[in-house]
């Protein structure tokens, strides 16, 4: 999986539930781009009727993630002010969210590597091969390990 932002570390937290998962990223630590400076309203009316299915599809899990998600309640209802009103439109705390995908990432054994920046992608034997570049800091994890890589785990960067 390639970037750890909300959406990489999203993605790659619900792989790893099936599969070894190693997450790249360029920088020195997760998030540093727009999802480091989200200003984010969670409303199940946003997009087209797509992203509103998939929208209003999160809701329960965002609302009352697992124990050890998250050290808060990623949406406040409570923190909506008036300005236009749209019913169940809550605030969406983004840094607690990415920082609960990537905590369950690492308990579900996936490998995250920072100062990683992919430069080729190929097609071998009928799987993906990303080069990327040297990681910062190597720790070792939990079980199940990556299909793809050497056991060393890189668990926190930056």
């Amino acid at each position: 999986m390639v970037s750890a932002g909300i959406s990489g570390a999203a993605a790659a937290f619900m792989l790893a539930e099936h599969s070894g998962v190693v997450l790249v990223e360029a920088e020195g630590a997760p998030g540093d781009h727009s999802t480091g400076r989200s200003a984010a309203l969670y409303t199940r009316n946003y997009g087209p009727p797509l992203v509103q299915r998939i929208n209003a599809a999160g809701h329960e899990y965002n609302a009352a993630p697992p124990v050890g998600f998250s050290d808060a309640t990623p949406l406040w209802p409570e923190l909506v002010a008036a300005a236009a009103y749209e019913r169940g439109v809550m605030d969406m705390d983004v840094a607690s969210m990415h920082q609960g995908f990537l905590r369950g990432f690492r308990r579900r054994g996936g490998t995250l590597l920072c100062d990683a920046r992919a430069s080729r992608f190929e097609r071998h034997a009928g799987r993906w091969r990303v080069a990327a570049g040297t990681a910062k800091r190597l720790s070792h994890g939990p079980a199940k390990p990556p299909r793809t890589t050497s056991p060393s785990r890189v668990m926190g960067c930056g």
